[in-house]
C-alpha cells in the first residue's frame, strides 16, 4: 500500500495491491472496491513494479509489461480526476507491506552509457535528462562500430 500526498502534504489517494489469486488492485477515489488486473501478471516469484502518474493517468508496469492503465477522465468517480490530476510530491508506504524487499525512485536522468554499450565512447558529459540524444563512437583499434551512432536517454 502506498499513499500519495500533494505539496501541502494533503492526502490525495492510496494504491493497494493484493497478491491474492488472482492478484487485485484498488486505487482510492477511483473505485470503491478492489478489481482484478486487466491482464495476467508476468510469471515468476520476483516482480519489479514501476508506477508512474501524469495529470491524466496512472500506469503500472510489472517486469516491464504494462499491467494497468487508469485514465482519470474515463472513471465515473468525480474525485478520481479531480484529486489524481494533482502533482504528487510525497509518497508513503505503510507498515503492512510484507511482499517488498525494497523501494527505489524511478530515475529521471541517465548517469552513464548503459552496460550494453561498454567499450563505446561519447563526448557528452553525464548526467543527461530524459529525451536527450548523444552521439556514440568506438575508438578501439581493430573494431568497427556498425550500429546506430545515437543513443537517447529514455526511462519508461
Amino acid at each position: 500500500r502506498v499513499a500519495f500526498f500533494d505539496a501541502r502534504k494533503l492526502y490525495i489517494s492510496k494504491l493497494e495491491i493484493e497478491f491474492t489469486e488472482p492478484p487485485t488492485y484498488h486505487l482510492q477515489r477511483c473505485s470503491s472496491t478492489t478489481a482484478r488486473f486487466p491482464v495476467s501478471l508476468p510469471l515468476g516469484q520476483n516482480k519489479i513494479w514501476n508506477i508512474s502518474k501524469t495529470s491524466t493517468e496512472l500506469n503500472m508496469r510489472c517486469n516491464s509489461a504494462e499491467v494497468l492503465k487508469i485514465v482519470f477522465s474515463e472513471v465515473s468517480f468525480v474525485e478520481c480526476e479531480l484529486r489524481l490530476s494533482e502533482d504528487i510530491m510525497t509518497i508513503r508506504f505503510d507498515g503492512t507491506d510484507t511482499a517488498s524487499d525494497e523501494y527505489l525512485p524511478m530515475p529521471t536522468e541517465c548517469t552513464e552509457l548503459p552496460q550494453s554499450m561498454a567499450g563505446l565512447e561519447t563526448d557528452t558529459m553525464f548526467p543527461i535528462g530524459k529525451g536527450t540524444t548523444v552521439e556514440v563512437y568506438c575508438n578501439r583499434e581493430g573494431y568497427n562500430f556498425t550500429g546506430s551512432s545515437t543513443l537517447t536517454c529514455n526511462y519508461v
